[in-house]
């Protein structure tokens, strides 16, 4: 099962409907590169691509709505004393202060300091209280992580 916020479900519901726009689109050329690419004993490379493309497009269209199915609209906690799925988490990361923003599935956005609560940091972190410390690796890179605080995020 997946968590979203309401913004990450606003966030997965619009790139599903651009993979449908896309789809569209996509279907439209079917009858233009058949004439313009048709000759009967070459193949036809532009209407093989648009086959191509809308064969990628539906497919991951269905693999987006089937996480939907199992996916859990989850409310942000109002005082979270522990990091998790809605918290806002200050810390010093092998000696460095970070901010993180832990947010639902999907949202990850490093360059604005948010990650999705299944991301291998934010689980290795989840749990944490204000003041704990850990060590630990992800792949080759090693970790000192302090919290220094945990707030709540705020829905916009």
């Amino acid at each position: 099962m997946l968590y979203f916020t309401k913004r990450g479900m606003k966030l997965y519901g619009e790139r599903i409907r651009q993979l449908r726009d896309d789809l569209r689109e996509e279907m439209a050329k079917t009858a233009n590169v058949c004439e313009v690419g048709g000759d009967d004993w070459h193949d036809n490379f532009s209407f093989d691509e648009n086959q191509r493309q809308i064969e990628r497009l539906s497919r991951m269209i269905s693999e987006a709505e089937k996480v939907l199915v199992g996916a859990k609209l989850v409310e942000l906690p109002e005082n979270p004393t522990k990091i998790g799925l809605g918290c806002k988490a200050q810390m010093i990361v092998n000696g460095q202060n970070k901010t993180w923003y832990i947010l639902g599935h999907g949202e990850s956005d490093p360059k604005s300091n948010i990650m999705a609560y299944n991301a291998p940091f934010a689980l290795e972190i989840t749990g944490m209280t204000t003041d704990s410390e850990k060590t630990f690796q992800i792949g080759s890179n090693a970790f000192h992580v302090q919290i220094l605080s945990i707030e709540p995020v705020t829905e916009e």
